[in-house]
Parts: C-alpha cells; structure tokens; sequence
C-alpha cells in the first residue's frame, strides 16, 4: 500500500490507500477507514500527487515520482519537520530561489530517507537545521522568503 505523510492544518497524518473493487482502505495514523465513492470526478483519473503551493496536494494528470511528504509552512515562512527524524543532507544554501517541490534536504524518518520538499517558491532566507540533527516533529528546518 503505498504510504503519504500529509499536512494538514499544522498537524501531520501518515496515510495509506488500497483500492478494492468498489471501495477504497484508508489508513489513517492507522486507524482504517473504508470508503465507497459515490461519482468520479475528472481528477480521479490522476496517477499521482504533487505539493500545492498552498501548502496541500492536488491531483497531476501526468506521472509523477511519488510525492514528497508535506512539511508545514507558518505564517512566518518556516518549512518544519514533518515527524521526527534525522537530517542527512541539505541541498540548498542561504540565498537560493527554490521552485515549489524542490528538494532542500533529505531526512530519514522510520528507516525511511525522504526529500523535504519546498512547499512554496521563495528564496531560502536561513537554515534552521545541521547535517545530522535530530530533529523534532514541528522543529524548524528553512526559511523561505
């Protein structure tokens, strides 16, 4: 099943989806829900999803490699850690533009290494985190500007 960490509302959900026949098995946090859809709309038909630049996730009608997970982005700029976990590298430094969806730094989370990827255009205004830190759930990792 595959596996999305999604933000929503500054709080961070691990969610898996399993289509069978006529409904879906979601996992929440994992807790299961199941889910039976009553139409399909057009965006159904979307292989993926890629970071919104409001800060969700929309439907991309063209293949995608699998979505990075979503990071919070406050009011005042500030990309956070998504859960807990370890910094492995960055990819960007003070001054750089950044495109919605580039990678700023890998994170290994739950055995698991992942891009951070940057919700929103802008220019990294600072670095939050190190090479190797422990972070937090919720701890600040870049500025964007």
């Amino acid at each position: 099943m595959p596996e999305y960490i999604i933000g929503l509302n500054d709080k961070t959900y691990q969610v898996s989806v399993e289509r069978r026949e006529d409904r879906y098995v979601v996992m929440v946090d994992g807790v299961r829900h199941e889910v039976r859809l009553a139409a399909q709309s057009p965006a159904s038909t979307a292989r993926s999803l890629m970071p919104a630049p409001q800060g969700g996730l929309v439907p991309s009608a063209a293949p995608q490699a699998p979505a990075a997970p979503m990071v919070s982005l406050g009011a005042d700029g500030m990309v956070r850690a998504p859960m807990s976990g370890k910094i492995l590298s960055i990819s960007v430094k003070t001054g750089d533009q950044v495109k919605v969806g580039q990678s700023l730094m890998k994170f290994e989370a739950m055995k698991m290494e992942t891009d951070i990827a940057a919700p929103m255009e802008g220019t990294v205004g600072a670095i939050e985190a190190n090479v190797g830190d422990q972070v937090e759930q919720g701890d600040p990792l870049v500025e964007l500007r």
